[in-house]
């Protein structure tokens, strides 16, 4: 089967396709999560240097492509 998602932000201005999207997957970190969006929108940080800010404070965090998500999702739903 093909298929493909539309992402839509809360506000429902902003649309994008999820192909060449990232999810990033945080745990043990949620009182940090104000610092973690403005660390993701300012200083544009590489996976590896988030990671290690991440851990730094207890946490981890796991980055997986949005299609990827979607497929496993898809097979799952299938075999309900």
């Amino acid at each position: 089967m093909k298929y493909f998602s539309v992402n839509m932000l809360n506000d429902k201005v902003n649309y994008s396709s999820s192909r060449g999207s990232y999810v990033y997957i945080f745990e043990n970190v949620n009182e940090y999560e104000d610092e973690i969006i403005d660390l993701m929108e300012d200083s544009r940080l590489s996976f590896q240097d988030l990671k290690y800010q991440i851990e730094s404070w207890g946490g981890s965090v796991d980055i997986v492509m949005l299609d990827r998500l979607i497929s496993s999702y898809k097979q799952k739903q299938t075999l309900r």
